[in-house]
């Protein structure tokens, strides 16, 4: 029901509809249906077992639902909820197993589009993504080199290409008489196409391109500004000293002294609301660096020595390599 319940909030909100006016009951399941693992299970027997386990299938929509709404539309309570729901998908590696990190279920890794109530690791990856450039989430570099890595292998000319998916045959299918008899499926336009092999997905490869590694050369050398950057803790208390508005970053001040800059988005009042690393990373001319992601005018990077940390936007050629 919950993994439902995401999916058709999703659904009527697209549409224009007040969902929370029409439905005032549904938004709260999303926190009070959270299992203490981060994830959500739509099995109800999951919430009465001694060991509560959740369905990163269950997970998504709901946390999709969750990242519709601003930071000042939601409660605290939700907000925490998006943060234990994301640090339960990462804890999984988008579509591994807790115990010995083998693969949930191989259908995990099959690029699925459009996707109605299926995960796949792209899925969990968009999320990720999209969280941490509304809200500042840090998630480590491993995760998008594999999902990298498994994008590449379904690339056909460089555009991701579907292997086609499988539905039952048999549905429940509505009488005249008013009642619901189990008979023969029927697909409409949509999940015929999806059902085809070696369909490519434009709308699935412009989203990858967006959020896909690049590959950028330095034009001018930089230097780090500092051995002993700053170190910011989800739920720590900071005095800002000084707000760049137009640049989106804030002066902080720890309880030990400790200043440093840090994003605008993970600040809530005087309270850090991410895991936030200042590291900076020193560069040479022409060096070429592994971009993950932008944080307001600067670039994580890694440069082939496997060393990470920001560097100025300015310092970094804007067009890709490869």
């Amino acid at each position: 029901m919950l993994l439902c319940a995401g999916c058709l909030y999703q659904m009527l909100y697209d549409y224009g509809i007040d969902v929370d006016q029409k439905i005032p009951w549904l938004r709260a399941w999303f926190t009070k249906y959270q299992l203490p693992d981060g994830g959500y299970n739509c099995n109800e027997d999951a919430y009465t077992k001694e060991v509560k386990k959740s369905s990163i299938t269950s997970t998504l929509p709901i946390v999709e639902s969750l990242m519709l709404f601003d930071k000042d539309q939601m409660t605290e309570s939700e907000s925490d909820a998006l943060y234990k729901a994301a640090d339960y998908i990462v804890l999984h590696k988008l579509f591994r197993k807790e115990s010995d990190l083998s693969i949930m279920d191989p259908s995990f890794i099959d690029i699925r589009f459009p996707r109605f109530y299926d995960y796949d690791f792209l899925r969990g990856f968009t999320f990720l993504y999209n969280y941490r450039e509304k809200y500042g989430y840090n998630f480590p570099d491993s995760l998008t080199d594999e999902v990298e890595e498994l994008v590449n292998q379904n690339l056909s000319e460089q555009v991701i290409t579907l292997k086609g998916t499988t539905f039952k045959e048999r549905s429940y299918n509505p009488t005249d008489d008013g009642k619901w008899e189990l008979g023969q499926a029927s697909y409409f336009d949509l999940m015929k196409l999806m059902m085809e092999p070696n369909h490519q997905s434009l709308v699935l490869t412009t989203e990858w391109e967006k959020m896909k590694p690049k590959y950028l050369k330095v034009i001018k050398s930089y230097e780090r500004s500092t051995s002993h950057p700053i170190q910011l803790s989800r739920g720590e208390q900071v005095t800002v000293l000084k707000k760049d508005l137009p640049k989106g970053w804030f002066l902080a001040r720890k309880s030990d002294g400790e200043e440093g800059w840090a994003p605008l988005k993970i600040l809530y009042g005087s309270t850090i609301t991410q895991n936030y690393d200042a590291t900076e990373l020193s560069v040479d001319k022409n060096d070429i660096l592994k971009v993950y992601y932008e944080e307001t005018g600067w670039y994580w990077c890694k440069n082939q020595d496997g060393l990470s940390g920001f560097v100025p936007k300015e310092n970094i050629e804007m067009e890709k390599l490869f």
